[in-house]
């Protein structure tokens, strides 16, 4: 959620702009739940906290990639 120049919560906004359908799984080393619960307002589908488990993060990635009917 935190990058050089730009914020993750920024990077999300201007995401949903140019797709408001796209699926996004935010991913962040920091623990900040008042960032973590904007992006999910925002329309994040699911959150992981470093250090994550890769099969959780497959088992999502599997999850919401799935085409909606």
């Amino acid at each position: 959620m935190k990058i050089p120049g730009m914020d993750g919560i920024e990077i999300l906004k201007r995401m949903k702009v140019i797709d408001p359908d796209i699926r996004v799984i935010i991913m962040t080393a920091y623990g900040e739940l008042d960032m973590i619960q904007e992006a999910m307002d925002l329309g994040a589908l699911t959150h992981f906290a470093k250090p994550f488990d890769i099969d959780d993060i497959r088992a999502a990635v599997k999850k919401y990639s799935q085409t909606v009917s």
